[in-house]
């Protein structure tokens, strides 16, 4: 049936106190070939700290060996099944693979490498800290996220859609080209590397102040007695 039949034997080297794996009957015609290297393996985030990882069946594979793609001596996972969840991850964090075959013959060829990241974390505490007739800058807490996560601020004027105000990889963000006198709602959320979303912070509601006065026109006097002027101008 292809498949390659091991026995124990008392290994010499100890006097027969051990054991040792040798072959007894490979039924191999030539032999059992090595597992073919495969191509489709892909990743999905399941949380700020694990990820998933799936793959295509390789031929005359036993198991499979998941490896940290910038060093494949490190083996992450074995197992017999074409899935694995990687966890113990932070926020945000790339998960870079490889995956091999491996059958009594020995290993097949590497997979392409793959990565994903984690969900970030959700920003909290959106606040307001300055706010004029024409622009508002907030600011929220950015989490355990690391440096370089991307935060995308999102408004909505009067009661309308939410679109995106700007982006930033900091905690904080000035929208300008408001409109005076009017109600904006804000939120934000941030973005892992793989530009997953996540879910929204508290919402921030407020009232950008009345625009500046215009200036008037020119003052026009008129003498109206020995003492005193009165003076008239256009608004």
């Amino acid at each position: 049936d292809g498949e390659g039949h091991w026995h124990a034997t008392p290994a010499e080297s100890d006097g027969g106190a051990g054991t040792t794996l040798e072959p007894a009957d490979l039924e191999l015609a030539p032999g059992l070939a090595l597992p073919l290297a495969f191509l489709a393996t892909s990743g999905a985030a399941l949380s700020v700290s694990a990820v998933s990882w799936s793959w295509a069946v390789s031929s005359y594979r036993a198991s499979y060996e998941v490896l940290l793609a910038s060093k494949t001596s490190e083996l992450l996972a074995a197992t017999t099944a074409t899935a694995v969840t990687l966890s113990g991850f932070s926020p945000n964090q790339a998960s870079a693979i490889v995956v091999r075959g491996v059958n009594v013959t020995g290993t097949g060829g590497l997979s392409p490498s793959a990565t994903r990241y984690t969900l970030a974390e959700a920003p909290t505490a959106l606040d307001l800290l300055a706010l004029s007739s024409a622009a508002a800058t907030l600011f929220w807490n950015g989490g355990t996220n690391p440096a370089g996560t991307l935060f995308s601020l999102e408004a909505s004027a009067s009661g309308g859609a939410f679109a995106v105000a700007g982006t930033t990889t900091g905690t904080g963000l000035t929208v300008a080209g408001l409109s005076a006198a009017t109600l904006y709602e804000f939120r934000v959320n941030a973005l892992n590397g793989d530009s997953n979303p996540t879910a929204y912070s508290n919402g921030y509601s407020t009232t950008t102040l009345p625009a500046l006065p215009g200036t008037p026109g020119a003052p026009s006097g008129t003498a109206v007695g020995v003492s005193s002027v009165q003076w008239t101008w256009s608004s």
